[in-house]
């Protein structure tokens, strides 16, 4: 059976890659985002629907990301960051679902910049930040 710090490891690596799929994956749907609203200025109601369809997945992976950020900075010893801007993204595409089906594009465009933007530095937080070291490595680092 492998020892405890072993254990803790592995899952803080299964968290770590999941919520980098996840924050690439909401990154990916965010930048196509656009592209579907432009395609639904050319008349196309399919792809107004696509862009509302593609607008609630976003929303519902961003929510799966709050918990994975936590788990990321706090056992993970990522930073807090990643939650806080998780959290942050989900209401403001929660609000901005709602502003889309009420056609308030006022908000709506400019607070899709600010989102996909937001989806962006997210990525790269996750990407591009190593988690401090945790359990073991910690002490072994303290020690020498």
């Amino acid at each position: 059976m492998p020892e405890p710090s072993t254990r803790i490891r592995v899952l803080n690596r299964i968290v770590r890659v999941l919520l980098v799929v996840g924050v690439v994956g909401h990154a990916a749907l965010a930048c196509l985002q656009p592209f579907l609203a432009g395609w639904s200025l050319d008349g196309d109601g399919t792809a107004l629907l696509l862009h509302g369809a593609n607008g609630g997945v976003i929303v519902s992976l961003s929510m799966a990301l709050i918990p994975l950020g936590v788990l990321w900075w706090r056992p993970g010893g990522g930073t807090l960051w990643a939650p806080v801007l998780a959290l942050l993204l989900f209401a403001a595409e929660t609000f901005q679902l709602g502003m889309g089906y009420a056609d308030i594009l006022v908000i709506h465009v400019p607070l899709g910049v600010g989102i996909l933007l937001g989806s962006l530095l997210l990525c790269g937080i996750t990407l591009f930040r190593r988690p401090r070291a945790t359990g073991v490595r910690a002490e072994r680092k303290a020690l020498s």
